[in-house]
């Protein structure tokens, strides 16, 4: 389960942190060495930024010291030296002992040293100071309570625990994170109801909140299940994951299968798989283990590693380093034991380590990852009609799904006298962890008792608190607390012994019992289910009928009910049925391991040959897609027999970026199959754009095949995709429609009066919403869109347009442009809006211009496209910076015409060093990610939209100040980056005296780039959404 992540800040604390005010003032005269330290520390010398901190130290005995221990504290707590970032800390407390930074960030230090108890003493003193402070940093309270909710729910002191994160949810009711931990700990407490009123949290709030596993507990509604994982699925991968480099196809002599998993030990997925990787036939399959999780010393672990033929060790490697282990081992069919378990890594499975990759027992739902292609189930648990709730595809054993392992130990049975039972009684029981158990399956049991007198239910004991409430339920029921006899946790072979004293297992409801049902079977324990519409809810059902015992097997609560009173008033008829479980032990699926061995291995050669190789192609789609199904290159997109009929409302003809995004979309679709394209133009926002002499800038092969497109004249279609401005959010319930929409700082006044009114209406009637940033999600759900609503899909690159010119050709175009050899020239094409920086840019080239004769500037003026000249931006913003040579400056500036083809922004991207965008607000910043496909690199402001796609590899980031909910005249309350103009001077500088990207790393990430983002696969991507939101 996902909990409350550890809060360590990462800065040095500010001036105003809580604090003597003496302290405060006499923050003075160190900003110097800690602009040195951090300087150093960013040019990859930490040591030396360590060593300038204890110097400072060692010869200053100022009160402001405690600042820098606590910076110093955070680097060598990077470093890795967490006994030296503890004694750092405690220094910084000695001096100011309200350093509440310090304290935090001590606690989650001393827990990496197994001293979680000195940490949760930190924490707490922290607690107290802030109580005692007029007006705390929200922010601080609520890192401390988080750290003290997770700790103390670590020590099973859960009511403790719950107390913190409320308090924590009270100061800040907008942390996902925290309400979904809370949530998970009144399920582990059996508190119900789960979903408990908090001031300014709704029930829904609480119901998105709740993770994925959690989920299969409380609905069995798959549509439900699916929404979560979609939202969960893609959250759990970092935003600027990419997919390995292309790779050669391969091929082996036998099928080289990966089962990957932090649960290789003394787990219930190990308990059910130990013997499968024994059984695998080693003259048509390699075993490979990928395995994350600690050592725990059991012989469950070394049988495991026996069994594998090779047994590799991923704890240590971040993610990216796991996909590359995993690719380097040409594994051919990755199996995914952990789904969207506690402490799983998705990120491994999204950077498409192998060419199959399947989901398998870990966790019984939809993963909502893309990259996930396959589902290893039976026809019981997915029947076909269910399928459309998985964007895995299902991949069908013939028999059974689970498999099972017949070398269990089990203790010899001991007397109900030694178990606390009756002697006579008609024993129940239910072994599942209390977490699973709901307020209506625990009401069905206590009708059960109360219809059975003399009757026991036998529990698991998770924690005292959970026997507490369970408790208090049983007398809201009018059922005795003697009748309910909880067992304690004991080694596995001991509590295989127990089924025997038992009489019937009442399974759970909607998450059913998979390992526990089989034990109970292996046992020869009759097990009584209810069978819903989801996964985990049909589970038991399948291990059942795979015994030939469908009575066993109920549909409704009350059968369920009635089926468990009938055989407690039919002894013989239960002891028949033991008597038949075992005896079809032998020849039952469930436990014909070796059968079921050949049938995975049968049904892994089938995906496998379905499967594309790893190759260039297979590498394309890789848009990262937030609350939504991403297409999967095994082709898991919707197909149908005829062409999907989509409508595209939006701009053509012109060079502004809606109207090019569409016309690369369109282009892409028209090379799609089955899609069939009408198109309909949408007003222009300008009337100057409809007037002659406007240019796409488009090469004429595109040009032809969007004239050619069937322009709409009312016929029927399929789905509807809108991109262009005004938005338009009218609800169409008859189609499934697609709204694009960005912005850049926020929506202004007039258009979010417009479109309030319509949201819900539309996202009711199953309207999406297509961003291609988390920077402009976020501004849609300022205004009130349904965040679960809003998509996230990237724009592209057409990699026949813009790509890498020969270092000959690119010498040529910038000499006959008059630039010399030694030139260093930064670019940017953008229009001079505030939002774009180019005045912060202007300045900056000035200010290292000055210096440096060989810095030349190239911009693009936009009169034609916007009215808007860059040449007056220009000059405004070199007289802001008074320097007298600010006219001789002006000459190295060079303002472009507006209309340029594709092709010669090509050769501008391909002509330039670097491609500059300073900017404050972007929905996207298209021309950036152009630039580095054709192997420039960016300067790019660092925490907006470009994150998405930008970093170490291919640009620098400027550091940035963000400003939310700002007032700005004619455009009411914004969001905005300010871009640092210092910083970015000192790389315009550092930029001139050396580049740190040679030719062989823009040639990568210009390929990185291709691969990645081209349009076809972002199409595709579209297409899927709308066509798969039918589904659902």
């Amino acid at each position: 389960m996902k909990k409350s992540k550890r809060t360590t800040p990462k800065a040095k604390p500010p001036v105003a942190a809580i604090g003597p005010p003496t302290v405060q003032a006499a923050i003075t005269g160190i900003g110097e060495i800690s602009s040195a330290a951090e300087k150093t520390e960013a040019a990859g010398n930490r040591q030396g930024a360590i060593e300038l901190y204890r110097r400072w130290l060692s010869e200053n005995n100022s009160p402001s010291a405690w600042v820098i221990w606590f910076n110093l504290g955070v680097m060598l707590r990077n470093s890795g030296d967490a006994p030296g970032a503890v004694a750092a800390y405690e220094n910084a407390i000695k001096i100011n002992p309200l350093c509440i930074h310090a304290r935090i960030n001590i606690g989650t230090t001393l827990e990496t040293l197994n001293r979680a108890d000195e940490a949760l003493a930190h924490w707490r003193t922290a607690l107290q100071q802030l109580d005692l402070a007029t007006a705390p940093p929200a922010d601080l309270l609520c890192a401390v309570l988080n750290n003290l909710g997770r700790r103390l729910e670590i020590a099973q002191r859960y009511t403790e625990a719950e107390e913190m994160l409320v308090r924590s949810l009270r100061v800040n009711p907008k942390q996902d994170a925290v309400l979904y931990h809370r949530i998970y700990l009144r399920q582990k407490q059996c508190a119900w109801p789960i979903y408990d009123p908090l001031p300014g949290i709704s029930e829904e709030d609480q119901r998105n909140a709740t993770s994925a596993v959690a989920m299969l507990s409380i609905t069995d509604d798959p549509a439900i299940q699916l929404r979560t994982a979609q939202v969960q699925g893609p959250s759990k991968v970092p935003s600027n994951i990419r997919r390995l480099p292309p790779l050669a196809p391969y091929h082996h002599r036998r099928l080289r299968v990966g089962y990957l998993s932090s649960n290789f030990g003394m787990h219930a997925v190990s308990i059910l798989t130990a013997e499968l990787y024994e059984l695998h036939d080693r003259s048509r399959v390699e075993v490979w283990g990928f395995c994350w999780s600690p050592e725990d010393n059991t012989e469950m672990r070394a049988r495991i590693i026996r069994a594998m033929d090779h047994f590799v060790r991923i704890k240590d490697m971040s993610d990216e380093q796991a996909a590359r282990a995993i690719r380097e081992a040409e594994i051919d069919v990755l199996v995914d034991l952990q789904g969207l378990t506690a402490g799983c890594r998705p990120a491994i499975i999204a950077m498409r380590p192998a060419p199959v990759q399947v989901t398998y027992l870990g966790f019984p739902g939809p993963t909502g990852l893309p990259e996930i292609d396959y589902v290893l189930c039976d026809r019981y648990i997915v029947p076909e009609g269910s399928a459309r709730y998985f964007p895995e595809k299902p991949l069908y054993l013939p028999e059974c799904y689970q498999i099972n392992d017949r070398k269990r130990e089990c203790s010899s049975p001991k007397s109900r006298t030694e178990y606390g039972l009756p002697d006579d009684a008609f024993v129940y029981c239910a072994f599942n962890n209390n977490i699973k158990f709901t307020p209506e399956i625990f009401a069905a049991w206590m009708r059960i008792l109360q219809r059975t007198p003399g009757s026991v239910l036998w529990l698991l004991a998770d924690n005292e608190k959970a026997k507490e409430n369970l408790g208090l339920c049983a007398d809201q029921h009018n059922v005795r607390r003697d009748r309910l006899i909880f067992a304690p946790r004991v080694s596995v072979a001991d509590y295989l012994g127990r089924y025997a004293a038992a009489d019937l297992f009442l399974d759970l409801f909607p998450f059913n019992g998979g390992t526990t049902v089989a034990d109970a079977l292996w046992m020869g324990l009759p097990v009584v289910t209810l069978s819903g519409r989801s996964f985990a809810s049909r589970m038991a059902g399948s291990l059942l009928l795979s015994f030939q015992l469908p009575e066993l097997v109920t549909e409704t609560l009350a059968d369920y009910e009635d089926t468990a009173v009938a055989l407690a008033h039919d002894r013989d008829r239960v002891a028949k049925l033991r008597q038949l479980i075992l005896a079809r032990r032998a020849i039952s699926p469930v436990f014909d391991s070796p059968k079921l061995t050949r049938q995975i291995e049968d049904v892994f050669f089938e995906a496998i040959g379905k499967a594309l190789p790893i190759s260039r192609e297979d590498n394309a789609p890789m848009p990262n897609v937030q609350a939504g199904v991403a297409i999967s290159p095994q082709g898991n997109a919707f197909v149908a027999n005829a062409p999907f009929r989509l409508l595209v409302e939006g701009w053509r003809g012109i060079a502004h970026s809606y109207a090019l995004v569409n016309q690369y979309q369109l282009f892409a679709w028209a090379n799609q199959p089955d899609i069939k394209i009408f198109h309909r133009d949408a007003p222009f926002l300008l009337p100057r754009w409809s007037e002659p002499g406007q240019k796409s800038g488009l090469p004429s092969h595109y040009d032809q095949k969007l004239r050619a497109l069937t322009p709409w004249h009312g016929e029927a279609h399929d789905g509807v995709f809108r991109i262009h401005s005004p938005f338009n959010l009218q609800p169409d319930s008859a189609h499934r429609v697609a709204t694009f929409m960005v912005t850049e700082m926020g929506l202004n006044p007039d258009d979010v009066n417009r479109l309030r009114p319509l949201i819900r209406p539309y996202q009711d009637s199953g309207g999406l919403v297509v961003t291609p940033s988390r920077w402009a999600k976020a501004r849609l759900t300022d205004i009130g869109i349904a965040q679960e609503g809003i998509f996230v899909v990237p724009h592209g690159i057409s990699s026949d347009i813009f790509f890498p010119l020969p270092v000959n050709q690119r010498q040529a175009i910038r000499s006959s442009l008059g630039f010399n050899e030694g030139d260093v020239i930064f670019l940017n094409v953008g229009a001079g809006f505030w939002n774009k920086g180019l005045d912060v840019l202007v300045r900056a080239f000035a200010h290292v211009r000055h210096s440096a004769p060989n810095a030349k500037l190239i911009l693009k003026d936009q009169t034609s496209i916007y009215g808007v000249s860059s040449q007056r931006m220009v000059i405004d913003a070199l007289h802001e910076t008074k320097l007298p040579s600010a006219g001789d400056i002006l000459k190295d500036i060079r303002v472009i015409g507006s209309d340029l083809s594709l092709d010669q922004l090509r050769e501008l991207f391909n002509l330039a060093d670097y491609y500059t965008s300073p900017y404050r607000a972007e929905g996207f910043n298209l021309p950036v990610i152009e630039a580095l496909a054709c192997g420039t690199p960016a300067i790019v402001t660092g925490g907006g939209a470009t994150d998405d796609f930008c970093h170490a590899e291919n640009s620098i980031r400027i550091p940035s100040k963000l400003h939310s909910n700002v007032t700005l005249a004619g455009h009411g309350l914004a969001t905005y980056l300010e871009p640092e103009e210092g910083a970015l001077i000192d790389i315009l500088r550092a930029c001139i005296q050396d580049s740190p990207f040679d030719r062989q790393q823009r040639l990568y990430f210009s390929d990185l780039v291709a691969t990645q983002f081209p349009w076809s696969g972002i199409s595709a991507t579209l297409a899927h959404l709308l066509t798969r939101r039918g589904l659902l």
